[in-house]
């Protein structure tokens, strides 16, 4: 069965919107490329947690990082009852995973001063 996805959203998402081009850039950025569920694998996708924000979208409210099989995984658990709980899952891996970026930056900043 193919996905039904909208007019608005497929333009929105295509690599010719200069927007959601940059939203994207910001939420790989964020996680360094990774994904945010196993960040040993690549992101290929800012997958939406809701489309309430559609065209106005953040990362962590909105948008997750995720390799391609991950959020095809995430796709199918969406439609069952477990979503609430994969929504908060995601935001807190996403935010975890970042939080390890910034305690690292932290501890190198450190670590030069340290020995100026």
């Amino acid at each position: 069965m193919a996905k039904q996805f909208s007019q608005k959203y497929i333009q929105h998402v295509s690599k010719r919107s200069p927007a959601w081009m940059r939203r994207r850039a910001l939420c790989m950025l964020l996680s360094l490329g990774r994904d945010c569920v196993f960040p040993l694998l690549p992101a290929h996708h800012a997958g939406h947690l809701h489309y309430r924000h559609l065209g106005h979208e953040l990362p962590i409210r909105d948008i997750v990082p995720l390799h391609r099989n991950i959020h095809d995984i995430v796709g199918r658990i969406r439609k069952t009852s477990l979503r609430p709980l994969l929504t908060m899952y995601l935001r807190l891996s996403y935010l975890v995973w970042i939080g390890v970026e910034v305690y690292a930056v932290w501890m190198l900043v450190q670590w030069v001063i340290a020995f100026k």
